[in-house]
């Protein structure tokens, strides 16, 4: 009985799944034949908007499981919104209602139509069942199994099945295994399989392994049909998990694949690799059956590798190699990649700017030929979160920035009431003091930025005393160290040879040792040294002071112990934050026009009011200095005009004026700012870049082009490149290695006299010391060398620490501190950058400061020590759409589209990356690795003992600098301050114009600067009118007024000039009891300049 019961349960099992196999023939939704299958579970969200239908949660014994070719087309269209009358012919299909199995299934017995004359046997492709090749073998079995297929007019699948004769021997057998398969447990099918393989000869073994693979060929292809287009669904990609994708496979391909590896699919789970490894041999499997196949997991390499090398070739070889598609088809890919412009969130917001381009190449020459270039500016915004006071500030209207900080003319305002009066009157007290307060900096405000700088430096002189102390060794009463031993190593070295016979000392000259009288010690002395190589020594582990580079901006995965040197400065940054592309502008932000149309962009996906918005009034705009300035100057002359019915944009004030003089003659004049919605933010990227510039530009000639030669920048193109910093990582380490080894040679002598004196040295008694050497006045190089180590490279240094961590207050002492860069020299952009950007900071309201400060720099790995401002992650960011560019120019489409998935493109590549067990190098952090750096330039500076020298101030290199350089900080702050009396307060100084002369370096400098050819027409001028009056004979006053008033005085600088070298040499001539009086009177020019700089 029981075994009859078993019978049964089989039979109905086999029905059951014959029935399935034919379900499956059809298409869900017209419920035609399928040629070619699709899953329908891969439009399972359409379905469920145009049907109604949830297909996930549909029973597989009654519904089919796949859609035809024709149905998924149309629903493709339909997702990317590429074709509405996809739409049309989806919404015109009428389902068919499907019913579970029974006898009397319409599924199971589809008769075929009759019809005139014998059936045609119509050979069908893609059968669930089984292919023609199992159909021939089946007829070699049992000559009395038919089976005849055939299809109706509407394309409707009919079978008739003939009466099998179930007597022979082949069949019975069968049975007989059938019946002993599935009564038995897995561990007996896999006995009994071992046994029935082991009987196998080698011959019959491959005639078994090709039935299989014949047997399951149309299997496998209409499983690789079914997720045929998973690899351009982009999420998908994104979370796509291999393990997954392994377990939905055919089994009997992956079980084989299994025992060749020689574990289970438990095992493939906690084993990523070789997980990895199966997947990979499936699809080269699933590959052999459908070429056309793509792979999703060779999609996600190959889409990766596009992305990290951008090279054609490489993608091709991988496409011919692995089913993983080729360029056209990875770039089709990214061009179909269709969204929706990013929707900006209510919170307060940060925006920031950047201009990014591509360059194309031209191979032909031809008449006006011009190198395409495809330019944009790409843009993006950062949510803000004000934690301390849990609401937005960007919606209230009191807290909008002042529209000029400035006092020059009057910001003119019509309708003025009583009220506003007030309310300007104030902040124009409010703005002059803290003007003069930057005058004078003697508030508490400044005593604090001095206090956070000389913390760091203490650090940092600290660290210098430990390793100089470290190095000393007593030597009867003197101490030496390996400096001194390198210094005396390198003059024998370059002077002196030893001879290899007798040992005695020679110079390079001598052909004959003076010791031995005999040429053969010299001669191969001279051999050994030019042959050997010097044995690389283990040097004494000490103490360093690590700082970290790599390519990428210090961008670092996690904390670890090469980031010691920042855990003692504050670090506030809150967790990690993204920076979110929108999409970008197609002009360049280079000039007046294109930066307004950026910033109407901007102010219109933000909301602000003034262009129709309702969710701010103000928002933070960040970019470097060239938009800086021109948003400055738009602030305060863009204008709309707010006459009754008007509205028109001004870019300038002139163009408003024009404008009331046509259209609105006889009317008062009414406008408002139309920028004046933002706070400017200067991007601390491009700000520590500049501060490097101008440190290297002003110390060129003093130290830094001998440490450059050290480092083997020796020709003149080398050092340009150096000078002028173009690559900033480089720049960077020869600004560390000058401040590390200048530091520890500058404390050298405080050291060993502490050591002889035995006193345990500190940083304060370091200064102390140093301060009493400074103002004895004899040691000009060491005063200016203290300067600029423990001033300007210390404050460069603190900026790249405060932005690492997130530390306003240490941010704006290192400005402070380093404010003299700007303005020693000439910088005039960052001059006005620097200016504008202290006085913004101090007009803001106390909260709008507060929320500014909390995100002075980010870090978009979540380390507290890698933090970046804006502008260097929107570069990184524009680093990331490039790689994403297919070859060639882009269109304005194309930018589009990869702006738009940034996020998405960039979630694929990391997610492939970690399938891959790849790790991005990006988070890889390196030591510098400059020890023998420092040793060599610390080597440089005690052989020359240039901190030693008195009197005169030279270079490393005996140069003669200007005697006026060692004030080089008490100068650059009286021009600081002569910038902000006449660009912010608007006094007028007579000598107003010497004062934006760079102060010079060497004396051929200044001479130049103070030449005539330097001097203004007015200044010319009123030189000429000096030196007329000086003239005793009134003859010849009358003759040469006469001809400078008729002949020169409006004829342009040449003649100007031709004429006041042509009068000095007149006066020369005149009477021998005039001449020193006049020459008096005339060299006085000079001095009249000099002592302008000392009108405080």
């Amino acid at each position: 009985m029981a075994g009859l019961q078993s019978a049964v349960l089989i039979e109905c099992s086999d029905e059951l799944k014959k029935h399935m196999d034919k379900l499956n023939t059809f298409c869900r939704l017209c419920h035609k034949v399928i040629s070619k299958p699709y899953n329908k579970l891969s439009f399972a969200r359409e379905i469920l908007t145009l049907f109604g239908i949830n297909v996930e949660g549909e029973p597989k014994e009654i519904f089919p499981l796949y859609f035809c070719h024709t149905c998924a087309r149309h629903l493709y269209r339909y997702r990317s919104g590429t074709d509405i009358s996809s739409l049309q012919t989806l919404q015109s299909i009428k389902l068919k209602v499907y019913l579970p199995h029974s006898k009397d299934c319409v599924i199971c017995f589809i008769n075929e139509p009759s019809a005139k004359g014998r059936p045609k046997k119509r050979k069908l492709k893609h059968v669930n069942n089984e292919n023609q090749d199992s159909i021939d073998h089946e007829c070699d079995i049992s000559e009395n199994m038919s089976q005849d297929w055939g299809l109706t007019d509407e394309g409707e699948i009919t079978v008739n099945f003939g009466n099998a004769n179930q007597t022979t021997d082949v069949m019975l057998l069968l049975k007989h295994i059938q019946h002993v398969i599935s009564s038995s447990s897995k561990e007996q099918h896999e006995d009994f399989f071992s046994k029935f393989l082991d009987l196998l000869p080698t011959d019959s073994l491959s005639v078994l392994c090709e039935c299989l693979g014949r047997k399951q060929k149309q299997s496998i292809s209409r499983d690789a049909d079914s997720f045929f287009l998973m690899y351009k669904d982009m999420e998908a990609m994104s979370s796509f998990d291999i393990f997954d994708w392994l377990k939905k496979r055919d089994q009997s391909v992956t079980a084989y694949l299994l025992g060749l590896a020689g574990c289970d699919v438990n095992a493939l789970e906690k084993n990523p690799r070789d997980a990895l490894i199966v997947s990979r041999a499936v699809e080269h499997i699933y590959y052999l059956c459908s070429r056309n196949f793509i792979s999703p997991v060779s999609f996600l390499a190959n889409l990766t590798s596009y992305a990290m090398t951008g090279s054609k070739v490489v993608v091709d070889i991988f496409g011919n190699a692995s089913p993983s598609g080729h360029y056209k088809t990875v770039t089709n890919w990214l061009k179909d990649q269709g969204s929706k412009p990013v929707q900006l969130p209510s919170n307060d917001l940060m925006n920031v700017f950047d201009n990014e381009q591509v360059v194309g190449k031209t191979y032909s020459i031809k008449p006006s030929n011009k190198v395409p270039v495809s330019v944009i500016t790409n843009k993006g915004f950062l949510e803000l979160n004000m934690h301390s006071i849990g609401k937005t500030l960007q919606n209230e209207l009191s807290l909008k920035p002042e529209v000029k900080l400035d006092l020059q003319g009057h910001n003119v305002m019509t309708n003025k009431s009583s009220s506003e009066g007030k309310s300007e009157n104030d902040k124009e007290v409010k703005l002059r003091g803290v003007i003069n307060c930057m005058i004078d900096q003697v508030s508490e405000l400044y005593v604090k930025m001095e206090i956070d700088h000389n913390e760091q430096l203490y650090h940092f002189i600290d660290h210098a005393i430990e390793v100089v102390l470290a190095e000393q060794q007593d030597k009867d009463g003197h101490f030496e160290d390996p400096i001194d031993l390198k210094v005396r190593q390198d003059i024998v070295e370059e002077n002196y040879i030893k001879c290899a016979a007798c040992g005695t000392l020679n110079s390079k000259r001598k052909q004959k040792c003076t010791g031995c009288d005999e040429r053969e010690g010299i001669k191969k002395a001279k051999l050994d040294q030019k042959n050997t190589k010097p044995d690389p020594k283990k040097k004494e582990k000490i103490p360093k002071l690590v700082f970290i580079h790599d390519e990428d901006q210090s961008k670092v995965s996690t904390v670890t112990t090469e980031f010691t040197q920042y855990d003692h400065i504050t670090t506030n940054h809150k967790g990690k934050h993204e920076l979110v592309l929108t999409d970008p502008v197609y002009c360049n932000p280079n000039s007046i026009k294109s930066v307004a149309l950026v910033l109407r962009k901007i102010g219109q996906e933000n909301g602000i009011h003034r262009y129709g918005g309702n969710k701010r009034h103000w928002t933070f705009v960040c970019c470097d200095g060239l938009p800086y300035l021109i948003i400055k100057k738009l602030k305060e002359e863009a204008l709309v005009c707010a006459i009754t019915g008007c509205h028109e944009t001004f870019l300038s004030r002139d163009l408003y004026e024009k404008h009331c003089e046509q259209i609105h003659q006889g009317s008062e004049k009414q406008f408002m700012h139309e920028f004046d919605w933002m706070y400017l933010r200067i991007g601390a990227g491009h700000y520590e870049m500049n501060l490097v510039k101008s440190f290297f530009e002003l110390n060129w000639t003093p130290f830094l082009e001998t440490l450059c030669e050290i480092m083997g920048f020796c020709t003149d193109s080398s050092k340009q490149f150096a000078k002028s910093c173009k690559d900033h990582h480089k720049s960077w380490r020869l600004l560390l290695i000058f401040h590390l080894s200048s530091l520890q040679e500058l404390v050298l002598p405080y050291v060993r006299n502490c050591l002889s004196t035995r006193c345990p040295p500190t940083a304060k008694g370091f200064l102390t010391s140093g301060i009493e050497k400074y103002s004895y006045g004899n040691y000009q190089n060491f005063k200016y060398m203290l300067d600029q180590v423990c001033k300007f490279s210390q404050g460069i240094v603190n900026f790249r620490m405060a932005t690492r961590r997130n530390n306003a207050d240490l941010l704006k002492s290192s400005k402070y501190m380093t404010k003299e860069l700007f303005h020693g020299r000439n910088h005039p952009k960052y001059q006005k950058i620097e200016l504008y950007d202290t006085i913004q900071d101090r007009m803001m309201p106390d909260n709008v400061r507060e929320l500014n400060d909390l995100y002075a720099s980010i870090t978009t790995s979540g380390n507290p020590s890698a933090g970046e401002d804006l502008d260097f992650v929107l570069e990184e960011k524009n680093k990331q759409l490039k790689a994403w560019i297919p070859k060639g120019m882009p269109t304005d489409i194309i930018w589009q589209t990869v702006c738009r998935n940034n996020r998405a493109l960039e979630k694929i590549k990391n997610h492939s990356l970690s399938l891959f067990g790849i790790q991005s190098t990006k988070y890889v952090s390196r030591p510098l690795g400059i020890e023998d750096a420092i040793t060599a330039y610390r080597t440089c500076l005690r052989r020359s003992n240039y901190l030693d020298k008195e009197k005169d101030h030279t270079s490393i290199s005996g140069m003669a600098l200007d005697e006026g350089l060692v004030n080089f900080v008490h100068e650059a702050t009286k021009k600081r301050i002569v910038m902000l009396r006449t660009e912010f307060l608007g006094e007028i100084f007579e000598e107003q114009s010497t004062f934006k002369h760079p102060l010079p370096i060497t004396p051929s400098e200044r001479e130049k600067l103070q030449s005539f050819g330097n001097m203004t027409i007015k200044q010319i001028q009123k030189e000429i009118h000096k030196m007329l009056n000086k003239i005793p004979d009134p003859f010849q006053f009358d003759y040469h007024n006469y001809i400078y008033e008729q002949e020169v005085e409006t004829k342009g600088k040449t003649k100007l000039l031709n004429f006041l070298e042509e009068l000095k040499r007149v006066m020369e001539t005149l009477d021998t009891e005039f001449e020193d009086q006049i020459r008096y009177n005339f060299d006085g020019y000079a001095c009249q300049h000099i002592k302008s700089y000392n009108i405080w």
